[in-house]
């Protein structure tokens, strides 16, 4: 074998690991496997709760907001028991990015702290489990 051969073996070989290391790499169990905006950016922003219709009033709104200055608000409203919530506080990451804790600057019926374990983050996606265990889906406003 000549030397350019040997070149193109080693080539291949530096694309492959590192495709597959991308491919193969994904902080949160949903994904995505590879993003090139950082978790920060894709977090930073207005999120809507994706209501399940079986469970929630249509005139239900549950949206929260993470600023990149790590201030948080969250809006909560329902007509079914004519309750309106907006808290105020801030947030950081935790555990490596796959955990967000939130700190209340008033307790509400929620806590004064909570944190959330990311299972999907994408630019359009947010999805944790919060609140009783549960699943939470979020979708991106702007």
């Amino acid at each position: 074998m000549n030397i350019r051969t040997y070149k193109i073996i080693i080539l291949t070989v530096i694309v492959a690991t590192i495709l597959l290391n991308l491919i193969s790499c994904s902080k949160y169990e949903e994904g995505p496997s590879f993003s090139l905006k950082t978790k920060t950016s894709r977090l930073i922003g207005v999120w809507e709760f994706v209501l399940d219709d079986s469970s929630t009033n249509e005139t239900d709104h549950f949206v929260i907001e993470f600023k990149e200055d790590g201030g948080f608000t969250m809006d909560l409203y329902s007509d079914s028991v004519d309750n309106h919530e907006y808290c105020e506080g801030v947030w950081e990451w935790k555990s490596n990015k796959e955990i967000v804790e939130v700190n209340l600057e008033e307790p509400n019926f929620f806590a004064d702290q909570f944190e959330w374990e990311i299972v999907r983050l994408t630019n359009n996606e947010f999805w944790c489990y919060g609140f009783f265990s549960m699943l939470y889906k979020w979708e991106k406003k702007n």
